[in-house]
């Protein structure tokens, strides 16, 4: 079995996440407009199903740019949480071996609905792959779940990734599990160490007084022998207030297809930091998004060049090509173990000007420990306004935004640029906003022939009246291109511009003016 890639793992990490969104009448109206569903890049609709007592289990199905994908959602409730308590282990009708009983009832309680929708959607697009996944109790619905599509619908290919998933059934189940699986485990999450199994009785002497309250708490020497199935793909994630628990080294699987070092850190830290339970089991999967907003408004085409080295495919999301005059949506996805370090930088993109030997690329650096990113976007062979080779980028309400500005043979980082430049600052922030240059005005050019006072109301006076210090002709010469001058009919039936009022350049001379020169 190939490891799936980071772009697979993020896809259907995120599909696991969109599961949150589902409620006893589907999916949240919104649900399209979230992370989750566009980093899973879902196509269309998304089907949602339920069942069991108050609506405890959860699935959805939807075709998405890698496949058809199939998520389960995590524990939900304390109701739900009872359900997972029942660990006795019960025959698995589709296959050898015996199954958590808890967890098989919940995919008994939505298989039909989702399995008859997987139906459909293969008619129409046979050729599509197949991936079941799900985070935590999800995990474990999405492993029960493979096994029974594989066996209903043989000849398709199917893949179960699992987050964060508990252990499922006993050794003979494991070990006669014939589909791939891949469980991925942050070092730090003690519940794919649960239910517990009589291997825990090697761990105990390692524990020092925890082993005192464990040992009150489970008699080891009585539960089932359950045992992971699939193969375990472990990470750490940098944590400051966790980090002597890191330093314990991830060591090779065992018998059980997982690490007791994994174990021994990760109740450490429970019983020493409670809260980190639920952090270390839900965050540290998910990874960390970003948008980004790319416009190009230069001449020339970007296109994206292919990245070597450790980290060539972060970038997936990144577009092959930008045109002059477009503008792009990004993800950035930043996966837990993308973040090495404190301080590391990584290329997340380079793009080249088409048929030039311009290039950039955007960056990223991490800080206090992944917790934030900064982005930056370095520069090659451009000509910029200042020595500076580099733009960091913006990140207000977590959307980074880079708009690159040619401006004659120079190109600038608008955002960046030197604040005497407000008109071109106000004209790209028009254009990015979708509108067309007839509706579009420049600042104060709503009362643009509001220079001189020619008349007027009652206490029409300078003071609240001109908001000019140019005629409409002087500030053409002066840069600015975009006027509402509302023409009107004003004394004498003569053109004016201007509004509400007579207070206005006359129309016929500043046309003059410019047909003059």
């Amino acid at each position: 079995m190939d490891t799936p890639t980071k772009k697979l793992q993020t896809v259907t990490c995120a599909a696991s996440f969109l599961t949150l969104k589902i409620t006893e009448n589907g999916l949240s109206s919104d649900y399209k407009e979230s992370d989750e569903y566009n980093v899973a890049e879902f196509r269309g609709d998304v089907f949602a199903y339920t069942g069991g007592r108050a609506y405890i289990h959860a699935g959805l199905i939807g075709i998405s740019d890698a496949g058809i994908i199939i998520a389960f959602r995590g524990t939900n409730g304390i109701v739900d949480l009872i359900n997972d308590c029942r660990a006795g282990l019960v025959s698995f009708p589709y296959g050898q071996g015996n199954v958590h009983k808890g967890f098989l009832e919940a995919v008994e309680s939505i298989k039909a609905g989702i399995i008859n929708k997987l139906k459909e959607l293969i008619n129409n697009n046979p050729d599509l792959n197949i991936y079941v996944t799900g985070h935590s109790k999800g995990g474990a619905m999405a492993t029960l779940t493979g096994l029974i599509i594989a066996r209903e619908l043989s000849g398709f290919k199917v893949q179960v990734l699992t987050f964060g998933s508990p252990r499922v059934g006993d050794k003979k189940f494991s070990d006669n599990y014939n589909i791939s699986l891949f469980r991925y485990e942050s070092f730090l999450d003690c519940i794919p160490h649960i239910p517990f199994s009589t291997q825990e009785k090697e761990l105990l002497p390692r524990l020092g007084k925890v082993s005192d309250i464990l040992g009150k708490l489970v008699d080891l020497t009585t539960l089932p022998a359950y045992a992971h199935a699939g193969k375990r793909i472990g990470f750490k994630k940098l944590c400051r207030e966790y980090e002597k628990f890191l330093k314990i080294p991830i060591e090779a699987e065992n018998d059980s297809k997982e690490t007791l070092n994994s174990f021994e850190a990760s109740i450490k830290m429970a019983f020493k930091h409670p809260d980190s339970i639920k952090e270390c089991h839900e965050s540290h999967y998910f990874p960390k998004i970003r948008r980004m907003v790319l416009s190009n408004f230069t001449d020339h085409i970007w296109v994206k060049k292919k990245l070597g080295g450790e980290f060539q495919d972060t970038d997936w999301s990144f577009p092959d090509t930008v045109q002059p005059g477009e503008v792009k949506k990004v993800y950035v996805i930043l996966l837990n173990e993308l973040i090495k370090g404190l301080h590391s930088e990584i290329i997340l993109a380079q793009y080249e000007l088409k048929n030039t030997s311009s290039t950039f690329c955007v960056t990223g650096k991490t800080s206090d420990y992944g917790t934030n990113f900064d982005f930056t976007v370095k520069v090659d062979k451009m000509k910029t306004f200042t020595d500076n080779n580099s733009f960091v980028l913006d990140k207000r309400n977590m959307l980074i935004e880079f708009t690159l500005l040619q401006l004659g043979e120079h190109f600038v980082d608008y955002r960046t640029f030197d604040s005497s430049h407000f008109i071109h600052k106000f004209m790209i922030r028009k254009i990015e906003q979708g509108l067309t240059l007839k509706e579009m005005c420049m600042l104060g050019s709503h009362d643009a022939g509001m220079y001189i006072l020619n008349g007027g109301t009652i206490m029409a006076l300078e003071h609240n009246t001109l908001t000019q210090s140019k005629s409409i002709h002087e500030q053409l010469n002066c840069g600015a291109r975009y006027f509402d001058i509302r023409p009107v009919i004003g004394n004498g039936g003569k053109y004016l511009t201007g509004h509400y009022s007579d207070k206005h350049q006359r129309t016929l001379p500043f046309i003059m003016d410019i047909n003059y020169e």
